[in-house]
C-alpha cells in the first residue's frame, strides 16, 4: 500500500520566493523529454551560503518526518506553459548516471508559487492542488503520479527523490 502525506507552510513564502530567485540566476538544464528546465540542488556552490543553509534546512524538516529516508537528488524545476509528466511510476538510475544513489523510493514536490493555471500533481489518481510552501511527500514506486499540463505562467516547484533505508536482518548467533 502507498502512502501519501500533504503540509502546508513546510517552506515560507520569502524562502519559496528566495528560490526562485536563485533559479532565475543560475545556468539551468533542459530536459527534451519533458521540455522543463531544472537546476541541480547538487551543483549549489558552496559559497552560495544562503541557499545551501536552505538546502540542509529543507532535508533536516523532511528526515525529521520520514528518519529512514536518504536522499538521492533534487531539482528546482520550471515547468512553462504546455509542459506536464504523464503518470508514471519512478525507477531506479544506473548510478553512472545518477546525481544521487541512483536509488529513487520517495519523492517530495514542494510548490515555490501558485501564480499559474493547471500544474496539479496526480498522485494515485487524486489531484493535489499546488500551494505556494506545500509539500507533498509520497512513495513514487508504488504510486503513480504526473504533472496536468500547466496552462499559463510558470509553475516553479523544488522536487527531491529519496531512497528508503531498509533495515538490515542477517544471520544473527
Amino acid at each position: 500500500m502507498g502512502y501519501l502525506a500533504i503540509k502546508d507552510n513546510f517552506l515560507s513564502e520569502n524562502e519559496c520566493d528566495f528560490l526562485i530567485e536563485y533559479f532565475k540566476k543560475q545556468k539551468v538544464n533542459f530536459d527534451s523529454s519533458t521540455s522543463y528546465r531544472y537546476f541541480r540542488v547538487m551543483d549549489i556552490p558552496f559559497y552560495h551560503v544562503r541557499v545551501s543553509f536552505l538546502w540542509s534546512k529543507i532535508l533536516r524538516r523532511i528526515s525529521k518526518q520520514f528518519p529512514d529516508l536518504r536522499l538521492s537528488h533534487g531539482q528546482i524545476v520550471e515547468w512553462t506553459p504546455g509542459t506536464f509528466k504523464k503518470p508514471h511510476l519512478d525507477v531506479d538510475i544506473p548510478p553512472e548516471n545518477s546525481v544521487g544513489t541512483g536509488i529513487i523510493d520517495w519523492t517530495t514536490v514542494c510548490y515555490l508559487n501558485e501564480n499559474f493555471l493547471g500544474g496539479q500533481t496526480l498522485v494515485d489518481k487524486r489531484y493535489i492542488e499546488p500551494k505556494k510552501g506545500r509539500v507533498v511527500a509520497f512513495n513514487s514506486k508504488i504510486l503513480p503520479h504526473g504533472v496536468n499540463k500547466v496552462d499559463r505562467d510558470n509553475r516553479y516547484t523544488l522536487i527531491v527523490w529519496w531512497s528508503e533505508m531498509k533495515p538490515f536482518y542477517g544471520n544473527e548467533k
